[in-house]
């Protein structure tokens, strides 16, 4: 069953990648990006600190949705890099299995 609340992993050029949302303290989700070498950065944000400035990490956002909807939450990604025009929605390469 999949949580009434959403995450949301962004990754923007200029803020690198982040994660955000009310269920991103809840400790499934937590020990998905503890593993992941996530950074805890507000009291809903983590971020891939790694990933600013440049291209997204897509290996690193694709895995990291994978495992985190696959302990029941609903999560979306949103990518906008330089060479893309607009912020892209990759909901299907999200899914990938881990």
């Amino acid at each position: 069953m999949m949580c009434a609340h959403q995450l949301t992993i962004e990754h923007t050029p200029g803020t690198g990648t982040t994660i955000t949302g009310d269920d991103v303290t809840d400790q499934d989700v937590v020990d998905v990006l503890t593993a992941a070498g996530w950074s805890h950065t507000a009291p809903t944000t983590w971020s891939a600190g790694t990933s600013a400035p440049g291209g997204a990490p897509v290996f690193l956002i694709e895995t990291t949705a994978a495992r985190i909807r696959a302990t029941g939450h609903a999560i979306i990604v949103h990518i906008e890099d330089d060479d893309q025009a607009g912020l892209i929605h990759h909901p299907a390469r999200a899914q990938a299995a881990v």
